[in-house]
């Protein structure tokens, strides 16, 4: 938990084989503090197991579209050799969508008055 909080994670992607296997968030590292037994536990017990993945041409649309159906924060991505190319979380998708939201406010092409 330090080293999440050290490098400002909320996320890791867990590899076995070059294969992602899975995915801790920090929520899944304070649920196994709670246990008893968190000492002893490994990354596989408190991982999400087979991630649903996207690749980097899917778009902020559709990824944010996953993680509201699936309840959940963060994606793996993958490029075109399927190769793990990084992680992409709901925060990133929103600074994002923000800036884009801001471009199109500055051309004029949409009021966001009513927000503020």
């Amino acid at each position: 938990m330090i080293f999440l909080k050290e490098k400002k994670f909320s996320h890791l992607v867990v590899m076995d084989a070059g294969n992602i296997a899975g995915v801790i968030s920090d929520r899944d590292i304070l649920n196994a503090l709670g246990a008893t037994d968190s000492k002893e536990k490994c990354a596989s017990e408190i991982m999400t197991s087979d991630p649903i993945c996207v690749s980097e041409k899917t778009s902020i649309y559709k990824s944010i579209q996953l993680m509201l159906e699936h309840n959940i924060s963060c994606l793996p991505v993958t490029n075109k050799e399927n190769n793990l190319s990084g992680l992409v979380s709901l925060k990133n998708l929103l600074q994002q969508f923000m800036k884009e939201l801001k471009g199109l406010e500055s051309e004029g092409s949409i009021d966001f008055r009513f927000l503020k």
